[in-house]
């Protein structure tokens, strides 16, 4: 997600969590990176994002896809087989 032009200028009229999940997506943020950095519980902050969303203060952005997915693919496989 990332922060609307309408949520950084509403700011100061959120309150709580809310307030902090716009400022913390005026770089874009994945729900379980905002989850996380707020302390929240993931079931919630999607809800309270799915909100801002709907009240146009934050907008979802999707990640492109990489050329080089199996590549990536098989490091995080290779990454985990050497922790086990």
């Amino acid at each position: 997600m990332l922060a609307t032009d309408d949520g950084i200028t509403s700011i100061r009229m959120l309150s709580y969590e809310r307030r902090d999940i716009v400022e913390l997506c005026a770089r874009p943020q994945a729900v379980a990176e905002v989850a996380a950095r707020l302390g929240l519980h993931l079931g919630v902050a999607r809800v309270l994002v799915s909100d801002l969303v709907v009240l146009g203060m934050l907008e979802v952005r999707h990640p492109e896809i990489s050329n080089n997915r199996a590549q990536i693919i098989g490091r995080v496989i290779r990454g985990l087989q050497a922790i086990a």
